[in-house]
Order: C-alpha cells, then structure tokens, then sequence
C-alpha cells in the first residue's frame, strides 16, 4: 500500500491572517521540485468555495469565506492532477461526531475505511471525502442482527476527512488517520531498535547511519525526526517518503543533542489551532439503547496492561475486582509494559484486555492481532486531548500528553470496544455508544479520627500531583497569611518544586515531592490531615477531573474545602461534608479560618466527609459495576449516570 497519495504530496505551509473587510485570508507556499502547482482550490461541505492562481515562487494568497459549521479544504490542482493538501479553518471549527466509528483494512492498494454509524442518526446519506463530493467512492451497507450502518470508503488516499450531512444542515466529521504506513512501522522499528540503519527513499536516495530520534504528528501524517551520519546533523522525514530501512549491527548511544533534540520534539500539527478542538467536542448526541450480551457464565479471564503502578489502576480496576478474585469469578493478570516485552500467550488466554490511559507501540501492535478475538477495555480519568490546550500544566507534561493524545489516546479510543470514563464531564465529552461512567471508588478509609481529639496541632494538607502546580500556586497566598496568623498550624503540601521559591521563610509549611503510589498510601495512613484542600483553576484539562479529592479527604479524615464547581457540587453538601468555595484569595482564606478556629465543626465535618465516602463512593458499587461488565456486558442505569 502506498504511504502516501498517488500524487505525491508537496511540502506546504498555510498562515492564516486577518482580511481588512472582515474574515481571513490564507497564505502559503508549496515547496516542491516534482510538481508545478497553478492554482489552489478550496473546498468545502462538496462546494469550491475559493481558488487562485499558484504564483511561479509557489505562493497564494486566497480569501476564506467557509460558513461557521465547515471545514475548509485545500487542494493543490496540476494539470489533470489534484493534490489534497490538508485542512484550515480561520477559527476552531473542527466538529467531530463520536458516533462515527471507524476500522482501517488495506486490500489490493487500497485503503478501506469502514466506518459505522446508528441508523438513529437523522443523515441523508450525502458524504463528502476531504471537502468534495465522495461520488462513487462510499457504499452504504446496513449491519445484519444490528442498528448501525456502515460506509466503505475505497481510495488510495493515505489521509481523509471523512463528512456526513445531517438532515438539518450540520454536518458530522471523522478524521481517518494515516496510522499504519509502511514508512512508520519500519522508523518506529527503528527507533526501538536504537541501532543504525540506511533509509531508502521513494525518491530513489538513501540515506546511510541514521540515527533515529523521535516521530511527530503533523497534518495528519508522521515526521520522522533524526540525524544523518555519525556526526551529521539532524534531518526530518515524511514518513510517506520511506520505502524501506535496514537496520545495522551497531548500536547508538544518543548524545545531549539528541536527547534535546527529542524533548523539544512535539506532536503538533501544522493546521490546527488547538487540540481539543481537533478530537471530541461535547456535542448533544442520540441516545441509544446497548442490547445485553450474554457471555458464558464462566470464570472470565482479565489482563490488564500498565507502563508501571499507578494510582488509576488500582482505584478503578485492582480494588473493585479484588473482591471478584476472591470469590474466583474472574482471574486476573496484571503486566508492566515497561519491564516485560510483548507476549502472544498472554493474549491467548485472555477473554478481555484493560488498557489504563497509556500503552506502548509494541504492545499496542500485538493488541491489535487480538482485535475481535478479545474484548478490549480502555480506560482513563483525565481528559487527555486538553491537556495541550491548557497552558497551566508543565510544559513536559503537556508535550507528553499531546504524544499520547495522537498515538495512545486516539487509537485505542477507536479499538476498543468498551471505553470507560471517570467523571460526568467525561462522558459527555465523550459520548459514544461504548463510552461509559465509572466515578472513582474510596478504597482507602481513615483508621480513626482520633488526630481530631487527641490535641494534636491542627495540619492542613494539599494532596496533588506536580501536575497541579498552577492550583497550589493559586492557593499559596492564603496559606501564607494563616501560617503568620496562626503559629500553631502546620502544612503538608505536595507539589512542583517550582513552589518552594514561594514559601522560602515560612518553616511550618512543609514541602515535599510527590511520592511513589505505594509510598503514598503508606505516608497518608501514618499522617492523616484535620483539613485538606483542593483548589481547582477552571482550565480545559480540569474540567475533565473527577470527585477523586472528596475521596482523598474521607482517607486522611480530613474536612475537605473544594473549588465551587460542577465537579465537587455533586458530591459536597456545603457546610456538611465538605466547604465549598468561589476561586479567590479571601474566600479561600475565610474557609480556613472558619475551620481552624473551630475545631469542634472541623470534626463534624470530616466525620461527615467519611460517612458521605462510605455511602455516595462505596466500593462495592464500582465492584458491581465490574462484575455487571463481566457477566452481561451492559450496565444498569443505576450505574451509568447519563
């Protein structure tokens, strides 16, 4: 299969500006010596909506005039050739429909996107394949013994945005992702390999000792980033430019350039504003009724994958099939993907596969052989896609997570047949027919509540991870003005180092670096907290939390103050089990007061915070809802919380 379109695709660079009457103009350049490019064309909803001349430098300059709902087009027109060169829009209009599933096959040269849909979708069957009318490429075919129909898309296209119109003018869209190019299986080889290799080019060149770097998304395609000869420099390759790599003997140690180079390497791409617009926007969807599969009343046999142990893994799958283990209704095998390479026979006797946020390429490649034979489960509690939208966050963690977001997330989101959300945002955001909730358990309970009756100088904690670095700095201020208000209070605060700059002088506020999970559990039970606080910024990537805090303060036996919001609002009654808060200094500041100064309240309300925990977080409910899954495939509405 070719990795590429048949027309080989030029280098092309669009910049978006601001028209003096309003609206936008595109500007670019195509930078190419195989193709003589004379006029742009815009395309969108099967419509040319503007074009121009390709000056003899290779530029345009073309006005954008796409109603608000589309998405625009470009492409490239040589002679009788037509060229797709990706999609723009003057403003985040990418609107994706989750409904639209998708599954990628390869026959005879051809890409064949089948793609499926509810028959309650109010469509008129008219389709459009990167902004033009799809004519004879989609054969719509219902599904026997099922709701959904299907549409096959047959082209040798290597990249489609793949458009339905609805009844009603609004059109749903589903991007058909060049994952499995030949040019990215051998680079990702390579790159595991960590050994030399020669890279041929469908140009005819070759490029001898290269070492490989890093990959990259960019308009829907992969660059592959590395260094050329032992002491070259570095290079970056279309994946759809590679036709074959052979890999060496000798084995490379990556310099501190190298090392740079692959951190500064992020998963962008060139065309889209931001990411969360790109992926999965909460749109209102039909709601559908899941039939109950009958799977055989035996002993079913889990494995569940994980890079190293992590505190999801444990709450929302370890804990709640714990008790199912015991009573030797299913079996349960856990790996470290990091430690254990892939292994076939442990595919081979598993009837389902538990994918936690992340998995590797390799692993990922075997999972895939399993599709179909095995039911495969993914689950994550944070809304991943967001996180390159959120400046808030660390600038590592948010290049990590765009890296997951275009390669685990976005794949084993269209793999899987179940996917599991942790919160109520999350489930609208992702709201498909095989999406649902499953809110975080308490799986650790305080031992006592002594601490609050035994004169022990009052504690106050903040349990969060370095991710939430921007929240603990918001809340600094207050917790300064009541440690030189109060000398009798001490602070237990996890957070990025970055804070220690601002509480320099202040000895009863108690820094310290996240701990290990296991670590963490074991240091919460030994030093519990008479009040624990959990700010939380309104940014695009913590709308997707969950009540996970609430859970944390019933733990340490605290009484939790929480940032007014939709997310704690379902689970704190205000002034009972819990405070809740407007996001500013002084409210923040007045919460703590009023509970340092009362001691006897603060009691009330943690003991409060413990039962609310037993009874609204019970883990015995997430353990039905496993046990549900495990044996009739559906769950009922008393679980799902739509």
């Amino acid at each position: 299969m070719p990795g590429r379109p048949e027309s080989h695709c030029p280098s092309v660079y669009f910049a978006l500006a601001p028209a003096e009457s309003g609206g936008h103009r595109l500007k670019g350049i195509a930078r190419t010596d195989h193709l003589r490019p004379h006029t742009l064309e815009l395309w969108s909803s099967g419509r040319l909506v503007s074009c121009c001349d390709v000056l003899s430098d290779g530029t345009w300059d073309v006005p954008i005039t796409s109603e608000s709902h589309a998405a625009v087009h470009a492409w490239l027109r040589a002679g009788d050739e037509q060229v797709y060169c990706g999609i723009v829009n003057a403003v985040p209009l990418w609107v994706e429909n989750p409904l639209l599933q998708c599954d990628v096959a390869k026959r005879d040269g051809y890409v064949t996107n089948c793609i499926e849909f509810n028959v309650t979708c109010p469509i008129d069957y008219q389709v459009y394949i990167n902004g033009r009318p799809a004519h004879d490429t989609v054969d719509f075919l219902p599904v026997p013994f099922s709701r959904t129909h299907q549409a096959h898309v047959k082209t040798r296209e290597s990249f489609l945005v793949f458009e339905i119109l609805a009844n009603d003018g609004s059109l749903s869209r589903l991007p058909l992702w060049r994952w499995r190019s030949p040019g990215f299986e051998l680079f990702r080889k390579a790159i595991r390999s960590q050994k030399y290799c020669d890279i041929s080019l469908n140009s005819g060149d070759t490029i001898r000792d290269v070492a490989p770097i890093q990959m990259a998304v960019e308009d829907g395609g992969w660059r592959c980033h590395a260094r050329s000869g032992r002491d070259g420099g570095s290079i970056e390759i279309d994946d759809g430019d590679i036709l074959d790599i052979q890999i060496g003997p000798d084995t490379y140690i990556p310099t501190a350039a190298d090392k740079k180079r692959k951190a500064s390497v992020r998963s962008s791409r060139i065309f889209f504003k931001d990411a969360s617009s790109a992926f999965y926007q909460p749109i209102a969807v039909t709601s559908l009724d899941t039939k109950k599969i009958k799977r055989p009343q035996t002993k079913r046999r889990i494995l569940l994958l994980r890079p190293r142990p992590l505190p999801t893994d444990e709450i929302y799958v370890l804990a709640p099939l714990a008790q199912l283990c015991l009573a030797e209704q299913c079996e349960l095998a856990v790996v470290n993907t990091t430690l254990q390479p892939p292994d076939a026979d442990l595919f081979r006797d598993a009837d389902m596969v538990v994918v936690v946020r992340y998995i590797s390429a390799n692993w990922m490649d075997e999972l895939v052989k399993c599709k179909g034979r095995v039911e495969i489960i993914y689950l994550f509690d944070d809304d991943i896609p967001s996180a390159v939208d959120t400046p808030d966050l660390p600038a590592t963690y948010r290049r990590r997570l765009t890296d997951v977001t275009f390669c685990d997330f976005q794949y084993m989101f269209y793999i899987s047949d179940l996917v599991i959300v942790s919160s109520p945002y999350l489930l609208k955001r992702f709201n498909t027919p095989k999406t649902y909730l499953l809110e975080p358990p308490s799986i650790r309970e305080s031992e006592s509540l002594d601490h609050h009756l035994d004169g022990s100088p009052l504690r106050i904690g903040y349990h969060g991870s370095s991710t939430h670095c921007r929240d603990l700095e918001f809340i600094i201020p207050a917790i300064k003005r009541l440690s030189k208000e109060n000398p009798g209070i001490h602070f237990d605060l996890f957070g990025h180092k970055a804070i220690r700059e601002m509480i320099h002088g202040f000895d009863r506020i108690n820094l310290m670096d996240p701990l290990p999970w296991e670590d963490y559990k074991e240091f919460s039970r030994r030093r519990p907290c008479h009040i624990t606080v959990a700010p939380l910024l309104d940014n695009a990537y913590n709308r997707g939390k969950s009540r996970i805090k609430f859970c944390d303060a019933g733990s340490l036996g605290a009484a939790g103050i929480f940032t007014n919001n939709p997310i704690y609002r379902g689970i704190v009654d205000h002034g009972i089990n819990g405070l809740l808060v407007s996001n500013t200094e002084d409210e923040w500041l007045g919460a703590l007061r009023s509970l340092a100064a009362d001691p006897d309240r603060t009691y009330r309300i943690a003991s409060a915070c413990r039962l609310a925990n037993q009874d609204k977080c019970s883990l015995s409910e997430a353990t039905r809802f496993w046990a549900e899954l495990l044996n009739v495939g559906a769950f009922p509405a008393s679980v799902v919380k739509n």
